[in-house]
C-alpha cells in the first residue's frame, strides 16, 4: 500500500503530478484506472460549472479549490494519454506556451504594438489563421459544438455578425420578436438584462408546455445555422465573407440554404 503524502508534501506542482501518476499506476485507484478521456468528460464539465459559480460568487476560496480540481483533470488526461503513447504533459505545456507567445506578439516581439484591448482583439483571428497557413479558417471553427445551446447560439451569431453577415435583416419579424424588441427597447438600460431573462424564462416554459425540449431545439437550429454559414464561406473561396459586397454575400447565403432554416 502506498503511504499517503502529508499535507506539506502536496504543495508543489511536481507533487501533484506524482499523486496522479500513483493513482493511475499499478496498485493505484481501481476507479481512476478504468477512466478514459470520454468517461471523464461529464466530470470536467461539472468542475467547470462549479468554477464559474465560484467566480460569480466572488468566492476566492471556492475558486482555489475548483481551479485545483480542473488542474487535476489536465494532469489525469495527460497521464492517461502518456500511457497510451498519445501525448504527455510536456506536450500540453509546450502547446500552451507556444500559443500564448504566438498570439501576443505585442508583448513578446520587438516593433509590434497594441495600445488597447480592442487592437489586440482585432488581430486575434488573423493570428489564429497564421497558426495554420494554407488552411482556410471558417468563422465557426473556434466555437465548440459542446457549448450549452444558448451560449453556443449567442457566440456563433456574434462571430457571424463580426464577419459581416446580418441575416436577421432578411427575416420577417414575428409577433413574438416584435414584442421582445418593444419590451427591450423601452426598458431602462439597467433593466434590460432582467427583461431579457424574463422573456427567455417564459419562452422556455411555453416550449416545455408544448412538449419541446428548449436545449435540443436551440442546439439543432444553431447547428443548422453553422452549416449554412460554413457553406457560404466555402462558396466564397479564398475571399473572406467580410470582404464580399452585401449583394454577393446575400447571393451566397441564399445559395447555401439548409432544410428547415429560413432566410
Amino acid at each position: 500500500m502506498t503511504n499517503p503524502p502529508t499535507p506539506t508534501a502536496t504543495r508543489s506542482f511536481d507533487d501533484l503530478v506524482g499523486i496522479v501518476e500513483t493513482l493511475l499506476g499499478p496498485g493505484g485507484c481501481p476507479w481512476d484506472r478504468e477512466q478514459t478521456h470520454s468517461s471523464l468528460r461529464r466530470y470536467l464539465l461539472e468542475e467547470s460549472y462549479e468554477l464559474i459559480e465560484a467566480i460569480d460568487s466572488d468566492d476566492a476560496e471556492g475558486m482555489t479549490e475548483e481551479l485545483g480540481d480542473l488542474l487535476v483533470h489536465v494532469l489525469f488526461h495527460s497521464e492517461m494519454a502518456r500511457r497510451q503513447s498519445e501525448f504527455e504533459l510536456g506536450d500540453v505545456v509546450l502547446s500552451a506556451a507556444s500559443k500564448m507567445i504566438g498570439r501576443h506578439p505585442h508583448v513578446f516581439e520587438e516593433g509590434v504594438d497594441a495600445a488597447t484591448a480592442e487592437e489586440v482583439l482585432g488581430r486575434w483571428e488573423e493570428l489564429k489563421r497564421k497558426e495554420k497557413p494554407g488552411q482556410k479558417r471558417l468563422v465557426a471553427d473556434a466555437v465548440p459544438r459542446a457549448m450549452p445551446a444558448l451560449a453556443y447560439a449567442a457566440e456563433i451569431q456574434s462571430r457571424a455578425s463580426k464577419a459581416g453577415l446580418s441575416w436577421r435583416e432578411e427575416s420577417n419579424d414575428t409577433a413574438l420578436s416584435a414584442t421582445v424588441t418593444e419590451r427591450l427597447s423601452s426598458a431602462p438600460e439597467d433593466k434590460k438584462e432582467r427583461v431579457t431573462g424574463e422573456v427567455l424564462f417564459n419562452l422556455v416554459a411555453e416550449m416545455k408546455a408544448l412538449g419541446a425540449d428548449p436545449e435540443t431545439a436551440l442546439r439543432s437550429h444553431a447547428l443548422a445555422f453553422r452549416t449554412r454559414l460554413e457553406r457560404t464561406e466555402i462558396a466564397a473561396g479564398d475571399t473572406a465573407i467580410a470582404d464580399l459586397t452585401p449583394k454577393e454575400l446575400q447571393a451566397l447565403w441564399r445559395g447555401a440554404a439548409v432544410p428547415g432554416l429560413s432566410d
